[in-house]
């Protein structure tokens, strides 16, 4: 977990041509082992890659040794049977000249790995097709096997929850060489770290890796660099908390198969949800800023927004994420803001301190104004929050009562690695004289319900839009996973419209009690609407 495969050559060896067995590397001076169903324990209770002998229910077995096997089924039976996941390939497939462990097993090794390293998973033989997979033909699958560490002796957290996430993470190590052992690194370790919080998500070892790269949001989300594909996992955190859950992120290795280029399986993994990569990324951006569990942030919300803060904050990181800089505008003047640093797929965040309407305007320096997203963070002080976003943006913060503001400028196409661009900030107008894209005039009934005869009402949305412009409408649960897009289109200027919902999800089911929001997003603006449904 710690030191990367690739950067201590363990990443995924080349079949060989020899005639002799060849040894793995990490088998050395294990002359004890322990077979369940499906794995082979090798360990050793001498030297300094020994385990510790205590075996206080003395059942002949080394503690460390029983807590490796519990946890080990522990995430096999999340990971496999609760998930999904298709098993990875045992040692079956092996040729006679390779070290197949002694059996058929898959093979975990509980050694010394290395200094710093918690363990890692070892890629052995190209099979091409997965023998353990159903209806569908692999063809860059390896076999593999693990090796974990024999104490954690010194690393931060206990050695019972090291062994957790370690193995958690690892394993589906082994289940992706089983789907596409050559997928892009940082798509192989940002979800394995979600799956860390996935099988064992009160154990929080995974938020270590947030500091550095909420420090450095302008860097790419999909980059090799460091150790930040680790912190990457927060995208498909969110993916995970409102895009589909794990059936996207098993949509999304099922898709590695065929494609090896990690935002296509990316995008095509969210075609049913009604979003795309692109707009996975932006609202994550969005999400990472808010960092807020209140249902009033409705889609750009995380269930632990708080702890994150609290994690940060105890390590001294004030400025979570990094804000690029502070803006002070007052009316009459004109400020440029040139920013150079931007990655593709990162983004920068700046603070927004006024009191007089302003217009914000992106000017691309390289690139063209569709390489980049500009968003604007609105929140007044009831804590409700609206997020507009488009080049151009009016803002008149005293007549909607804004006391907190930031703008988010994304770098978003695929074909440019590098954003230059200057913020342009001048004099806006009030709302007045420009008003709102849009108005929710009525929301009816609210508490919606069934009538005592077991037939529906509809629920009406009236609508006015202030400007010709295209509208997507849609549903969402307190989790902010979609439930139905209800309006796909474009509203006419000083129309009142009326949409309406049948209480029923995408495909047709009555959605059960609780609260859901309705999600009006324009191109200009975003609003969102609490309805309570009562069945």
């Amino acid at each position: 977990l710690q030191i990367e495969l690739i950067q201590n050559g363990y990443r995924i060896a080349q079949n060989s041509n020899t005639t002799s067995i060849e040894t793995r590397p990490k088998s050395e001076g294990l002359d004890q082992y322990i077979d369940n169903d499906y794995f082979r324990f090798h360990y050793t209770t001498q030297g300094p890659i020994g385990v510790d002998n205590a075996d206080v229910d003395q059942n002949n077995i080394p503690d460390y040794i029983d807590n490796v096997i519990i946890i080990m089924e522990e995430v096999f039976d999340h990971e496999i049977f609760s998930l999904g996941y298709t098993l990875p390939p045992d040692d079956g497939v092996l040729p006679q000249t390779h070290d197949n462990g002694g059996s058929d097993h898959y093979d975990i090794y509980i050694t010394n790995p290395g200094s710093g390293v918690y363990g890692f998973v070892q890629g052995d033989w190209e099979i091409g097709d997965n023998p353990n997979s159903t209806n569908v033909i692999e063809t860059n699958a390896w076999s593999s096997y693990m090796v974990i560490r024999n104490n954690y002796e010194g690393f931060p957290n206990n050695e019972i929850n090291n062994l957790r996430v370690t193995v958690a993470h690892e394993f589906f190590h082994s289940i992706q060489f089983g789907y596409d052992a050559w997928e892009e690194d940082w798509l192989m370790e940002a979800t394995s770290v979600w799956m860390e919080e996935s099988v064992y998500d009160d154990i929080n070892d995974c938020y270590q890796y947030m500091i550095s790269w909420f420090e450095s949001p302008h860097k790419s989300l999909d980059s090799q660099a460091g150790n930040r594909w680790y912190g990457s996992y927060i995208f498909f955190e969110y993916i995970d908390e409102h895009l589909g859950g794990n059936e996207t992120i098993r949509r999304i290795w099922d898709n590695s198969i065929n494609n090896n280029d990690s935002r296509d399986i990316i995008d095509n993994a969210l075609i049913n949800e009604s979003s795309s990569f692109v707009d996975a990324y932006n609202s994550m951006a969005i999400s990472n800023r808010i960092l807020s569990s209140s249902s009033k942030a409705g889609n750009y919300s995380y269930d632990e927004a708080e702890a994150y803060i609290d994690y940060a904050e105890s390590k001294n990181a004030d400025d979570f994420p990094l804000v690029e800089t502070i803006e002070h505008f007052y009316s009459g003047s004109r400020d440029t803001i040139y920013i150079s640093n931007l990655n593709q797929y990162g983004s920068n965040y700046i603070f927004l301190i006024a009191n007089d309407p302003l217009k914000i305007s992106l000017n691309p320096i390289t690139g063209d104004i569709s390489d980049y997203m500009v968003s604007i963070i609105l929140r007044d002080t009831n804590g409700n929050f609206t997020i507009k976003s488009n080049p151009v943006i009016n803002v008149d913060p005293a007549s909607n009562d804004y006391t907190w503001m930031y703008i988010i400028v994304s770098g978003i196409a695929s074909d440019v690695s590098n954003y230059r661009y200057k913020i342009e900030i001048e004099d806006g107008k009030s709302e007045v004289d420009n008003p709102k894209g849009f108005e929710i005039l009525s929301v009816y009934p609210n508490p919606y319900r069934l009538k005592t005869d077991g037939t529906l009402n509809d629920i009406h949305f009236q609508l006015h839009s202030l400007e010709t412009d295209k509208y997507k409408i849609s549903i969402i649960n307190i989790l902010g996973q979609h439930i139905r897009t209800i309006f796909d289109g474009v509203i006419t200027e000083d129309a009142k419209t009326t949409i309406t919902w049948s209480g029923k999800n995408q495909n047709g089911e009555l959605v059960s009690s609780g609260v859901y929001f309705l999600i009006i997003k324009s191109d200009s603006q975003i609003s969102y609407r609490a309805i309570t449904v009562l069945n």
